[in-house]
């Protein structure tokens, strides 16, 4: 039998992200996550659209588009299109 082990990631909560004062923080640890390599892929995506979600907030457009790409390549879905739809509109594409 080959051993293994559980792992244990939690995102941020997404309340942080619509707060000021915890924003930071959330997108900082979403990314991390983002970038192990010894999780799902739809755990990623889904911090990677935290993180897109983040940059959305600080108005930072180009940079949420960006991120919500990289979570739409390791999950494609219709609500992560709609989002990067949004962002184009934003940025006036």
């Amino acid at each position: 039998m080959i051993p293994y082990r559980t792992l244990s990631v939690q995102l941020p909560d997404v309340d942080d992200v619509f707060d000021p004062a915890l924003r930071d923080g959330a997108r900082t640890k979403a990314e991390a996550i983002y970038r192990r390599t010894d999780i799902t892929d739809s755990l990623r995506a889904a911090a990677a659209y935290t993180v897109s979600a983040a940059f959305q907030q600080d108005s930072k457009f180009q940079l949420a588009l960006s991120w919500a790409d990289s979570a739409y390549r390791l999950r494609p879905t219709p609500q992560l299109q709609t989002h990067m739809s949004r962002l184009r509109q934003s940025l006036g594409n």
